[in-house]
Order: structure tokens, then sequence, then C-alpha cells
């Protein structure tokens, strides 16, 4: 299977464009941080895949323990979306927009298990970089 992957990381140039159909639309999750949402800064993905119209985001958060052994420890902790992007006419008042889902079909099944494997590839890597202090 030869599939063209994209992948976004946090260094990635993510200036807000206008895309149409038939563009590759620029990811919600790469967007830059700007603004708050409830006094919160959005979060930027620690990376981003997309192989057709699927896409794979790597978020990382830490956890840092407050009581046990590893008291004082911070841990990482990494969660993965799997979607599929489309343009939806009905969005902002009939002009359209870029949207997303988890659901997908038959034709996009290729795409996400290519999409799968660089997300697995890239967690086995980056878990692996991880040390520990003895």
């Amino acid at each position: 299977m030869s599939a063209t992957a994209t992948t976004f990381g946090r260094g990635a140039k993510t200036d807000s464009q206008e895309t149409k159909p038939g563009e590759s639309p620029e990811p919600a999750d790469a967007q830059s941080e700007r603004g708050t949402t409830n006094g919160q800064t959005r979060r930027r993905p620690e990376r981003v895949f997309r192989v057709g119209n699927c896409w794979g985001t790597v978020w990382c958060n830490e956890h840092k323990q407050k009581s046990g052994p590893n008291e004082q420890t911070t841990r990482i902790i990494r969660s993965v979306n799997l979607e599929r992007r489309f343009w939806n006419e009905k969005l902002k008042d009939g002009k359209g927009d870029w949207d997303s889902t988890s659901s997908f079909g038959l034709g996009d099944v290729h795409n996400l298990i290519a999409v799968a494997e660089l997300v697995a590839d890239y967690l086995r890597q980056a878990e692996a970089d991880v040390t520990r202090d003895a």
C-alpha cells in the first residue's frame, strides 16, 4: 500500500488560511494557541498525522503524583484521536466549512489503517525515549 502521509509537529507552521474543497484543510487541533476557553489556554497536540482525509492526533498530558512512593513524580499520559474530515456545506450559514467525524466508510479504511500505523510507530518511539532515574 503506498500512501502519502503528512505530519504536523509542535513546530509546524499553522497560519490560519481559508480552505475550500479539494484543498488540504488545516486541522483544528493544529491551530496556534490563540485566545482562551473558560480562562484556560488552548492546548496544542503533540503530533498530528494525515493520510488522505483521515487524521490521527496525539495528545500529551502531564500528571503529577501527589502521594505514594513516587510522590512529586510527573507522569506523561498520551491519548489519540482518530477522525475523518470532510467538507460540510451546511455549516457557516450555507457557506460551508470543514467538519470531522469518528465514523469511517469502506473507502476510508485503508487510510485509517495507515494513520493508525503512523501513530503507533510514533508512540512506540516516544515511549521508548522515556528514561527512569534509578
